[in-house]
């Protein structure tokens, strides 16, 4: 699901969190999220991806290796 524009550098899945275009790394994540399960192919959670949100539970995948500063 989600968008894939090919002239966008990003992607946007259904709830508005927005990854690279390849969905490695997750940028930013909409004000108001509350729950979260991070798409399974993600390695990175960029700088301040959840600094607006209000985020409360989350699920993140196995093959993560970095959490950015200021995450969440």
């Amino acid at each position: 699901m989600g968008t894939n524009n090919k002239q966008e550098a990003y992607w946007v899945d259904e709830l508005g969190v927005k990854y690279t275009k390849d969905k490695t790394c997750l940028l930013q994540a909409p004000m108001g999220l509350k729950c979260y399960t991070v798409y399974h192919g993600t390695k990175i959670i960029g700088d301040n991806a959840f600094y607006i949100s209000k985020i409360e539970s989350i699920i993140l995948p196995n093959g993560l290796t970095c959490i950015g500063n200021a995450a969440f």
